[in-house]
């Protein structure tokens, strides 16, 4: 992906450089991870979002319209307390007022909301693709879990890349949105994701379509791991452009590998 955020396509194996637990890895292909998607939005509807309500409803919109055709969507919104209000659908079939259904009140348990909506996603997600996008401004005052906690438990076999659309609240201090920012991008670190920031209300629903093109562009490396008896045990991965610091990559930190097969996507 280049620095603009927008997709870069067309690299071949040479293109990247694959470690495993630091050491090098042969890139033995690349490939497009063509089909459809399994997205979870978990949306954002506590007391300060209510000045954001119709660009969030918009983005949204946008996020599931962008998906492949046959693809799934599910919505969890979330202010005190995280509420499944569409479970895994059809696009062709998916309520756009489900989208945009949104109370404005109460307080933001964002790290308890994104834990429980990928523990959900994990076990009913029917495509191997699978996205997860927040929509939120990153802040957090009803949690039971601290961020510290809720970073490891979404890095879990089965997870989905995590992607964060976030927005800045006009009543928050530029110390608060400073620190509500570098939140989410820690979730998305750890999500192998990426973090948009709308500074409007305008930018929002083309920052929904970046990150639904970006989704969409995922490809697969494959390399040939090291454990080769696919011991089920955390491997740390790192994937990189070769030679070129004007392009990034955005991959799961890590992977679990068992049963037959290896390798990892990224995009």
């Amino acid at each position: 992906m280049g620095r603009d955020k927008y997709p870069v396509s067309g690299l071949g194996a040479a293109a990247f450089q694959v470690s495993e637990d630091g050491a090098p890895r042969t890139v033995q292909s690349v490939r497009s991870a063509d089909g459809p998607i399994s997205l979870c939005l978990v949306i954002d509807e506590s007391g300060s979002t209510k000045a954001m309500r119709q660009p969030i409803g918009d983005a949204a919109v946008a996020l599931v319209n962008g998906l492949p055709p046959g693809s799934e969507a599910m919505v969890v919104h979330f202010a005190d307390r995280a509420f499944l209000d569409m479970p895994f659908t059809p696009v062709a079939s998916v309520d756009e007022t489900k989208l945009r259904q949104m109370e404005s009140r109460g307080g933001t348990a964002l790290f308890d909301a994104v834990v429980a909506a990928e523990e959900s996603m994990v076990v009913r997600a029917r495509q191997k693709r699978r996205a997860l996008v927040i929509i939120s401004d990153g802040g957090d005052n009803a949690s039971t879990l601290s961020l510290e906690q809720a970073v490891p438990r979404i890095s879990v076999p089965g997870a989905p890349l995590l992607y964060v659309l976030g927005f800045s609240d006009d009543q928050d201090s530029s110390s608060q949105h400073f620190r509500n920012e570098e939140t989410l991008k820690t979730l998305t670190k750890a999500g192998g994701g990426v973090t948009f920031t709308a500074k409007n209300a305008v930018q929002m629903t083309g920052m929904a379509e970046q990150i639904s093109d970006m989704i969409g562009s995922q490809v697969v490396i494959s390399f040939a791991s090291a454990d080769a008896a696919r011991s089920g045990r955390w491997h740390k991965l790192d994937v990189r452009i070769a030679g070129d610091k004007h392009e990034v990559v955005h991959a799961p930190p890590g992977l679990f590998l068992r049963g037959p097969g290896a390798g990892n996507g990224s995009n």
